[in-house]
C-alpha cells in the first residue's frame, strides 16, 4: 500500500462529477486510516485490544488535585456573617479558609542572635568611613589630573 502523504492533491478535474469526487474522497480518507490502524498495531506492543474510538469517561479524568478544587471553587464564594443596618457584609474571621490548604510548617526555634558588641558597630562603622573618604579622595584625584592634562 503507498502513502497519500507526500502526494500533490490533484485539482478534480471539471469532467469529473461531484458523486465522483466524493467517492474519491473517502477512498482516500479510508486509506489514511487503514494506514494509521496498521502502524498504531505494529507499534502496540501489548496484547491488549487497542482502545475504540469515543468520548472520554468522567472516571477516567480523576486526579488527587479534584477535591482542591472543588475545595477552591467552595472558597470563592465567600460566607457572609450577616449584614449590617448599613447594607455592608458582616465579616466572619477564618470562615473562607480553603480546607485542606498545605499546614505551615511547625515553628522551628531560631538560634538567638549573638550579642553585638559596640566596639564591633564602632570598628565597622569606622571602616565604612575610611572606605568612603578614600573613594571620594579618588575621585578628587583623578578629576584634578585630567584637568591639568586639558590645561597643559
Amino acid at each position: 500500500m503507498e502513502s497519500a502523504w507526500f502526494r500533490r492533491a490533484d485539482v478534480a478535474a471539471p469532467e469529473m462529477s461531484e458523486a465522483e469526487r466524493a467517492e474519491r474522497a473517502k477512498r482516500e480518507e479510508n486509506e489514511r486510516l487503514e494506514e494509521w490502524e496498521s502502524a498504531r498495531a505494529a507499534v502496540s506492543t501489548s496484547r491488549e485490544p487497542l482502545p475504540t474510538r469515543g468520548a472520554p469517561r468522567a472516571e477516567d479524568w480523576r486526579t488527587p488535585a479534584d477535591e482542591g478544587w472543588r475545595a477552591a471553587a467552595a472558597a470563592a464564594e465567600p460566607t457572609l456573617g450577616g449584614i449590617t443596618a448599613a447594607g455592608l457584609p458582616k465579616r466572619t474571621p477564618k470562615a473562607n479558609l480553603v480546607p485542606g490548604r498545605v499546614a505551615a510548617p511547625p515553628a522551628a526555634a531560631a538560634p538567638p542572635m549573638p550579642p553585638i558588641s559596640a566596639e564591633r558597630v564602632r570598628n565597622r562603622m569606622a571602616s565604612l568611613q575610611q572606605g568612603v573618604r578614600r573613594g571620594r579622595a579618588e575621585v578628587r584625584d583623578e578629576s584634578l589630573g585630567k584637568r591639568e592634562k586639558e590645561e597643559g
